[in-house]
């Protein structure tokens, strides 16, 4: 839709454009051609037939622009995704189990210090975006095709749906503070034990 917007964008703007130049450079000329235009278009529509084309092309024309209108009005976000995976019967996972599931599996990944998933279903499909905080040390391409193809993984063989685009952004945090180490106190100093006196020796006795 967004495309088709931005054609009809386009083309009315240079059409204004060569309109405007062409007002602007042959004033008289223009104006003449568009007053024998309106005069060979009011001769032309006093036919039955001709007055019915022309009303046929504006009804067109009405139709169109109210279709384009209509799909423009914003709709309430959707709250739950189609599994596609599921055969004889219908059923579906609500976008905020997609979201604690990504959450809870990739915020396992290693060097990872923060993970916000933001998940858009679009029909049968869903489009997942991943904003991270990372270890700054992390190598970005390894860290990233890890984790879309673990996104994808998870969204499609997991939890039975279709991807759709899968994107990730990614931002350094600091590096995680070491434990300090605590000083142990000394251990006492223990006195080495005195040697045992040996007994006193018994007098001898004369037989």
């Amino acid at each position: 839709m967004n495309i088709v917007n931005r054609l009809i964008t386009v083309v009315v703007l240079l059409a204004s454009i060569v309109l405007a130049v062409v007002a602007i450079v042959v004033p008289r000329q223009a104006s003449t051609a568009l007053q024998q235009g309106l005069a060979t278009l009011g001769t032309a529509l006093t036919s039955p037939l001709n007055y019915v084309l022309w009303a046929l092309f504006w009804a067109l024309v009405i139709v169109i622009a109210v279709l384009l209108l209509w799909l423009q009005i914003p709709r309430g976000p959707r709250h739950a995704v189609r599994i596609a995976q599921v055969k004889g019967g219908e059923a579906t996972l609500s976008t905020e189990a997609i979201i604690q599931r990504l959450r809870q599996e990739l915020g396992q990944v290693a060097q990872v210090q923060e993970l916000t998933p933001k998940v858009t279903p679009h029909g049968s499909s869903v489009d997942v975006h991943l904003d991270l905080l990372t270890d700054p040390d992390v190598d970005i391409p390894s860290k990233t095709r890890e984790l879309l193809g673990l996104a994808r993984e998870i969204v499609e063989k997991k939890m039975g749906l279709k991807p759709g685009k899968i994107s990730v952004q990614i931002k350094h945090g600091t590096m995680p503070a070491k434990p300090a180490r605590v000083a142990l106190p000394p251990l006492p100093q223990v006195e080495p034990p005195l040697p045992a006196t040996p007994p006193p020796t018994p007098p001898a006795v004369d037989s």
